[in-house]
């Protein structure tokens, strides 16, 4: 089970990095068991896609999982 990419809405870099994809844990606590690289957040990369629309909710779009 991995994670390995998400879209994420945010009003930052540092904000999107600590935005974790399982909206259920919304920001990392530094005592999770995440996978990959989501396991420790500096190993995060975050890459600038553009403005997001007015109105748009900030957290996460869409993601990829790989479940098993």
């Amino acid at each position: 089970d991995k994670y390995y990419n998400a879209v994420v809405c945010a009003e930052s870099e540092d904000k999107a990095r600590w935005t974790h994809p399982d909206s259920e844990k919304k920001n990392w606590d530094g005592k999770n068991d995440f996978y990959e690289m989501w396991e420790n957040v500096e190993n995060v990369k975050v890459k600038y896609i553009g403005e997001a629309k007015d109105g748009l909710k900030k957290g996460v779009i869409c993601f990829n999982y790989n479940d098993g």
